[in-house]
């Protein structure tokens, strides 16, 4: 009978599958960007309402990843875990044939449900199978699936789509995510739910000071992330003076330097999570600061891109190492309840963005969104203060 914290070649291969499925997750979520146009002359709707397949699965994602670990409470994890990768099959295959904007946004609810619960049990059932001096490591082989989902999936199926059609694109990411499930199900070891979680558990875990302390965390960096980066290209062609021609460029750039913070400063945050959180924040909020200022040429725009890049793609695995810190015994619910906050700081991220370009430019934005992150500072220092990490292991 296997254990639980195996690190043999085994327990790394089904976390490498869950990177793979995170992988999958972010490359679909994020597909229409690239296809917006394509998409949109298909279906005869409007860009901005096309846009919606993207906000929808985020905040379905939100509500989905606090209800699935409860609702899922007696089922092996192996399953669950599965069962969701499944339901994203299903939903591209669903894109895949839609016929109107409605067919489309209906399959992209099934999009957010397997998200949000993926991506709700994936770091906590991960570091279960290596030991706990190897959790951190496990933690950013898993999220560095966002990165490369930003840095390759997206791109790829970017690409697909003008060669061969938007409609390809979704069903070969289908095709994908089916290998992922058949490797993820045989790979994954049988992983029972840690206890019979309860509805009113999701309520109970905010009572721990360390889990409140990572949602208000999560609040404030992913908002603030999303409030400057989803306008990141009308930014760059009015801060940096970029072409659009070298827009993605830049985006690679940020992409690459992401995949390289989750693995530099995700081991950091092993050791240290309150360290690497206080980097992320007092870096990035300097960074969407002084971009406004400083970011006038296409070159200082790539440093800065880079230096965004490389602490920001550090956070989803700062975070979670947090949250698995702060609630031993509770891992699964304490990072569903974080999911949660995090899928929906997405959506609030890019729409209080859209109020602040609209009415104040994009400039500002970027100064709100640097000022969120040092407010982000501030609880880390706060945090540090009362020792709550330490306080939490101590339980």
């Amino acid at each position: 009978m296997e254990t639980e914290q195996q690190s043999g070649l085994r327990g790394w291969l089904a976390v490498t599958a869950i990177g793979l499925g995170i992988f999958a997750m972010v490359t679909i979520e994020e597909a229409p960007i690239g296809l917006l146009s394509m998409i949109a002359g298909d279906l005869r709707a409007s860009p901005g309402l096309v846009g919606l397949s993207v906000t929808v699965p985020g905040i379905v994602a939100a509500l989905a990843a606090p209800m699935v670990p409860v609702a899922t409470r007696k089922l092996d994890r192996r399953f669950v875990l599965t069962a969701a990768l499944l339901v994203m099959v299903v939903g591209c295959i669903g894109s895949y044939f839609s016929g109107s904007l409605i067919a489309l946004l209906l399959s992209r609810v099934l999009i957010g449900l397997s998200l949000g619960g993926f991506w709700s049990l994936a770091a906590a059932v991960a570091v279960r199978h290596v030991s706990p001096n190897h959790a951190a490591r496990a933690t950013s082989i898993v999220f560095s699936g966002v990165s490369a989902g930003i840095v390759i999936g997206v791109p790829l199926s970017t690409w697909v789509g003008t060669m061969l059609g938007w409609r390809l694109s979704f069903l070969l990411i289908a095709a994908f995510g089916a290998v992922v499930a058949a490797a993820l199900f045989f790979l994954l070891p049988p992983t029972p739910p840690q206890n019979a979680l309860r509805p009113r558990d999701l309520l109970h875990s905010t009572t721990r000071s360390g889990v409140r302390f990572a949602v208000l965390l999560t609040f404030l960096i992913v908002t603030a992330q999303f409030l400057a980066y989803t306008y990141a290209s009308p930014g760059l062609q009015q801060m940096a003076n970029v072409a659009p021609g070298g827009i993605s460029a830049m985006l690679l750039i940020f992409g690459v330097a992401g995949l390289v913070g989750n693995f530099a400063i995700g081991a950091v945050s092993g050791r240290r999570p309150n360290l690497a959180l206080a980097l992320i924040t007092a870096v990035t909020g300097t960074v969407l600061v002084v971009f406004p200022v400083a970011g006038t040429t296409p070159a200082i725009g790539g440093v800065l891109m880079a230096i965004w890049g490389l602490f920001a793609g550090a956070a989803s695995v700062s975070i979670t190492t947090w949250v698995l810190k702060v609630s031993p015994g509770s891992e699964e619910i304490a990072t569903a309840v974080n999911s949660s906050i995090f899928n929906l700081s997405i959506a609030l991220g890019a729409l209080g963005g859209g109020v602040v370009v609209d009415n104040a430019g994009v400039r500002t934005a970027f100064v709100v969104a640097g000022v969120a992150m040092y407010v982000g500072l501030g609880v880390v220092l706060i945090a540090v203060r009362r020792r709550v990490v330490e306080s939490a292991q101590r339980v």
